[in-house]
């Protein structure tokens, strides 16, 4: 059995939280199990805000049909008065490669509220939602950048679009297979202002998550596109893309007629583990110190068999400056990877470490007692300092993972800080220690280990695989959403709604 450096990717990078030895509280349960089954076979499940004074609805990508003759759909489900219920669905363009949506509250955008944006190989469709199907009203051809044939719209997905309002209306960053269109949207029409020709690189789906292969290659699978970070500099309108340890960096004027490109080198990685296929970087751009221009996050992991080691760098750009350059070793013992998150809700990007040992030992244990133990350790952000502080940590912890050799990954969740399950407005924890319960961490802003070293629910339900969080019926608290998309289990979906104290 051979251990990979994609494995321990996803095993350590995507870890964002706290251990606890799992209990059973004697109090009612948190959740209420709700299920819907679905007309299709499901895709991917997003969330969105149908209308500002209610909870998000959600919108299931289906796959409909019989192969080859196979159709994609999208339909849309609210949760009201403790039931499911669906609002409608539409029939999606043959040649749909991704689909986005968008709010505006514009005077100068007809497209107010929640409106949809399909990007087909050669069209940008948009659409209104008008509470029981959408409505499109113009199809914009003109000077777009061309996107390759997928065999159907099933094989689309949704994309986070970068979206920005200036006065004249909205404005799109749109990927393609070349580079990037930039497209404004006022009242009156659409105006393409760019097509910029930068090699944006673009990714595939597999069944861990993201991987990056080139362009020409990446379109016989489940395509997707680089994550763009868009941020207002000092002098107008920056896009960041990040391809392994090269970003991309375009810099707009204030009014968005005129643009700059260069790209950032960050010298990671040498030549033999550029050509070996066994180094995998990972860059996020962020602005860590709040200076107004973005910094970036690198980890580097390379390794094969039961050799492993990794790298974490931040890289900190002042102005025009050369990017300043600081290397994290935390411990030598282990091979870890941080990602960053605004832990507190208080502007502040603070670190979190994910670490393993991936020695002989370790993998015995994988294998024998079908664990796997994660040790997470956060650093905040000192906003008097204007820095981290690497020296002691803010809260370290560990836990134990169940560990399939079916999937030879964690057979369960790794932790999330994406939902909020108190409506207090601090970002809670919840994780899956193996496939059967899902554990939930409450924070505790106020005191000095703000999160408890036990769970504050433990929740008994079968997780088929895929999950998203999301407030649902609008009480500031979030559902958590669970859905499959292998053929055995993707033509249902569940709802855990939030019906908990959280004492």
């Amino acid at each position: 059995m051979r251990w990979t450096i994609t494995t321990f990717f996803f095993l350590v990078f995507f870890a964002l939280t706290l251990p606890a030895q799992s209990f059973f509280p004697e109090h009612e349960p948190a959740f209420e199990l709700l299920a819907a089954k679905t007309e299709g076979k499901i895709k991917q499940i997003v969330t969105a805000q149908l209308d500002a004074q209610e909870g998000q609805e959600l919108i299931v990508l289906e796959r409909r049909g019989k192969y080859p003759a196979w159709t994609g759909a999208l339909s849309v489900w609210t949760l009201q008065s403790g039931r499911l219920r669906k609002l409608g669905d539409m029939t999606l363009p043959e040649d749909l490669v991704y689909f986005s949506f968008f709010q505006s509250e514009s005077k100068s955008s007809r497209h107010q509220g929640l409106s949809a944006l399909l990007r087909t190989k050669d069209q940008i469709r948009l659409g209104q939602w008008t509470g029981k199907s959408w409505t499109f009203d113009g199809v914009y051809t003109h000077k777009l950048s061309e996107l390759p044939n997928l065999r159907d719209a099933s094989y689309a997905r949704y994309y986070p679009l970068p979206v920005i309002e200036e006065k004249e209306g909205l404005v799109f960053f749109l990927p393609s297979a070349t580079g990037m269109d930039v497209v404004s949207l006022s009242q009156s029409k659409v105006k393409i202002l760019h097509s910029i020709p930068e090699l944006l690189r673009t990714y595939s789906h597999s069944p861990l998550g993201v991987l990056a292969f080139e362009p020409q290659f990446v379109f016989r699978f489940s395509q997707w596109f680089p994550t763009l970070s868009v941020m207002q500099g000092k002098q107008g309108w920056q896009v960041f893309s990040t391809w392994m340890d090269e970003i991309t960096h375009i810099s707009f004027s204030k009014d968005l007629q005129s643009y700059t490109t260069k790209t950032h080198l960050l010298n990671i990685l040498s030549e033999d583990q550029r050509n070996s296929g066994e180094s995998f970087v990972n860059v996020n751009a962020v602005d860590l110190d709040g200076d107004g221009d973005m910094d970036f996050v690198s980890n580097r992991f390379t390794g094969s068999g039961t050799s492993f080691s990794a790298q974490t760098k931040l890289f900190f750009q002042e102005g025009e400056k050369k990017l300043k350059e600081k290397d994290i070793s935390l411990r030598k013992d282990a091979t870890s990877g941080a990602v960053v998150h605004d832990v507190e809700g208080d502007g502040d990007q603070d670190l979190i470490f994910a670490s393993s040992q991936f020695s002989f030992a370790a993998i015995v244990r994988a294998i024998t007692k079908k664990q796997i133990q994660i040790e997470f350790d956060f650093f905040r952000f000192d906003q008097k300092k204007g820095k981290y502080s690497f020296s002691s940590t803010d809260l370290s912890k560990k836990i134990d993972f169940s560990f399939s050799l079916k999937k030879f990954f964690v057979d369960g969740i790794l932790p999330t800080l994406d939902g909020d399950f108190n409506g207090d407005g601090y970002m809670d924890v919840m994780y899956a220690r193996t496939d059967k319960e899902l554990s939930f961490l409450i924070q505790q802003p106020d005191q000095s280990e703000f999160f408890r070293s036990q769970p504050t629910e433990v929740y008994q339900v079968s997780l088929p695989g895929s999950y998203l969080l999301g407030d649902l019926n609008g009480d500031q608290k979030d559902e958590v959403i669970l859905y499959g998309t292998s053929s055995k289990n993707n033509q249902e979906f569940s709802v855990l709604e939030n019906k908990g104290s959280w004492k």
